[in-house]
């Protein structure tokens, strides 16, 4: 129950910036993503917020909640393993390019371009599961 605020947080939480959300013709949302051309019926956030609770309810069972160092120390390797990651999905992109209409970013592998910058989702990424290990590991909703 004290997780609550998570699920509200997920419920409410902004599309990242390359993302947009439609209605097909049975007034179904759907997501789509400019950079990839992916869509999904999913809200692209709802992995991150689902991978989150994973991660607090794992460390209030083995009792790394109750130390705040242990804590500290959780969410500090958790938020360098996502920046891994980050790293990793941010290699084949370049830019930013000038362009009459503002900058672009243009991923080799893939042959797409975007005016949203990619470094830009990551950081929204990382902020957002920052603010949510800490608020339910180390803040007031500890």
């Amino acid at each position: 129950s004290d997780l609550l605020w998570v699920v509200q947080e997920a419920f409410n939480a902004p599309l990242p910036l390359s993302w947009t959300e439609y209605t097909d013709d049975e007034g179904r949302v759907y997501f789509f993503n400019q950079s990839s051309s992916q869509s999904t019926w999913e809200h692209p956030m709802d992995s991150v917020y689902r991978e989150l609770l994973i991660v607090i309810q794992r460390a209030r069972d083995v009792g790394v909640s109750a130390s705040e160092d242990s804590c500290a120390a959780l969410v500090q390797n958790h938020l360098r393993e996502v920046h891994q990651r980050a790293l990793r999905a941010l290699q084949d992109w370049s830019g930013p390019y000038a362009a009459e209409e503002g900058e672009y970013y243009y991923n080799h592998r893939l042959k797409v371009s975007t005016w949203d910058s990619p470094v830009a989702e990551w950081e929204q990424e990382l902020l957002t599961r920052q603010t949510v290990l800490f608020w339910c590991l180390l803040g007031p909703g500890r």
